[in-house]
């Protein structure tokens, strides 16, 4: 059975995604504001503040970004997030809010305020027409709401808020209405029950990549029927390229599983080991769960900074995929740490989006640890 057709659905490559991530995060200004009340204005980093604003007391403090140096860096440690002011008062005017886990760049200490480095959107009327500007400028933060990046932890109540649910059978689109916990279960959990459940993990897949090498750019897997299977490369400059290794099988499913490195993406695939024919193709490495029924995918998302997961039921041999999930506040480890149990649950390291990496840009190793299991 000939693949060379095989074409991928578009997803990052994990690996490329969090090198361009570490590099921008390590000099992207800081994020994660939201609008507050000031009168008659909401505003925040990317709104406009109304220049009517009593600014006698407290004007607008311009920097030159260049110029001004970043003296530290803190986190908003605050779970209902720092009000950012125009000046080093309450009577100052409130120009936003931080949300909770919002990096910070510290340019003065102000007693009990810090003076924050924020990029300030304005708009001003000139001969009757409204002008939109925005410039660097400094604003304070109270530094009781502020800290450390240790003090950033998930809670109980930021696993279940997602940006995205999908389901696979659109006739049950209305069913998106329903809350998360009608299809999964979350719960925090310590390390030493993590590292319990770990002993008695189950993994149905047998690595054995070495058993079949490739041969003048093609992997060729043979089948119990027909001609077997024959994946060709294609080592090319362009966007059509793509290379194929054989990872290992799974004897439960009877299945080849074929790692597929495309242009700028990555993909699992799971090949019938009698037919020949293609089960399923994932973003991420398909686990199997101890009863057998379930498929689940886990992945860190770099680009949009969420935990990425995919749950498919199994039947037999066939594999139908249920939903996918985008988790707002929470991301896994970026290697392969998560496994099922013997109970019936799938275990993974966490951590809060804020602190998948450490403040010198380096992934963050010091982990939460969450618990998730499929409701039926």
């Amino acid at each position: 059975m000939d693949y060379s057709d095989l074409k991928p659905r578009q997803c990052c490559s994990l690996s490329i995604l969090l090198l361009l991530c570490l590099l921008f995060n390590a000099c992207s200004a800081p994020t994660g504001t939201t609008p507050v009340s000031s009168g008659e204005d909401s505003l925040s980093t990317h709104d406009q503040v109304n220049q009517t604003e009593k600014t006698t007391s407290y004007p607008p403090i311009l920097l030159d970004f260049d110029s001004t140096p970043v003296l530290k860096t803190a986190m908003v440690t605050s779970r209902s997030g720092a009000i950012f002011r125009q000046g080093c008062s309450e009577k100052a005017a409130p120009l936003g809010t931080y949300d909770y886990g919002t990096k910070l760049d510290i340019v003065e200490d102000a007693g009990d305020w810090w003076g924050v480095r924020e990029r300030i959107g304005r708009t001003f009327v000139e001969n009757d027409v409204e002008i939109e500007r925005s410039a660097w400028e400094k604003v304070y933060v109270k530094k009781g709401e502020t800290g450390s990046s240790s003090e950033i932890a998930l809670s109980a109540a930021d696993l279940y808020h997602y940006t995205y649910l999908e389901l696979a059978d659109k006739s049950k689109q209305n069913e998106q209405k329903k809350r998360l916990e009608d299809y999964l279960d979350l719960a925090l959990i310590d390390k030493a029950t993590f590292d319990q459940q770990k002993k008695e993990s189950v993994r149905f897949f047998h690595a054995d990549s070495t058993r079949f090498q490739q041969r003048s750019g093609t992997l060729w897997l043979p089948t119990t029927q027909g001609d077997g299977i024959s994946l060709h490369d294609r080592i090319t400059d362009g966007d059509d390229q793509v290379e194929y290794g054989y990872l290992g099988h799974i004897d439960i499913l009877d299945a080849f599983v074929v790692s597929g490195s495309f242009y700028e993406m990555y993909r699992v695939f799971l090949f019938n080991r009698t037919t020949g024919e293609q089960m399923g193709a994932f973003d991420e490495f398909p686990h199997l769960s101890a009863d057998k029924n379930y498929i689940l995918t886990l992945a860190a998302n770099p680009y949009e900074t969420t935990g990425d997961l995919a749950l498919y039921r199994v039947e037999g041999t066939s594999i139908q995929l249920l939903f996918t999930i985008g988790f707002t506040h929470w991301m896994p480890e970026s290697g392969d740490r998560g496994f099922w149990g013997k109970d019936g649950n799938f275990y993974t390291p966490v951590n809060h989006k804020d602190v998948f990496w450490k403040e010198n840009g380096m992934l963050n190793d010091h982990f939460q640890y969450l618990r998730i299991h499929p409701v039926r």
